[in-house]
């Protein structure tokens, strides 16, 4: 949570830093907003190259991801038609 809320922080300094220095038409404040885009398509394009790469691993995790859901579920529907009772 103290992560989460940081890194959005972050994203509104940035972002604010990147709108001041397009009205003040100051370089140095826009530079931080652009290293942030090309960090994020790098990390994305990792992301996009992982998927290609590994698909049946994804797949079985996804099923497994599946199960334990469906388990989860069916498990919380009996407790509480148990506690019914």
């Amino acid at each position: 949570m103290c992560i989460a809320t940081s890194i959005s922080l972050l994203m509104i300094l940035i972002c604010a830093m990147a709108t001041y220095g397009a009205y003040k038409q100051h370089a140095a404040w826009i530079i931080p907003f652009f290293c942030y885009q090309i960090f994020d398509f790098a990390l994305n394009s990792l992301v996009a190259v992982s998927v290609l790469v590994y698909p049946n691993t994804i797949q079985d995790y996804l099923r497994q991801l599946v199960i334990d859901i469906a388990s989860c579920i069916i498990s919380s529907m009996i407790t509480a038609v148990m506690c019914c009772m």
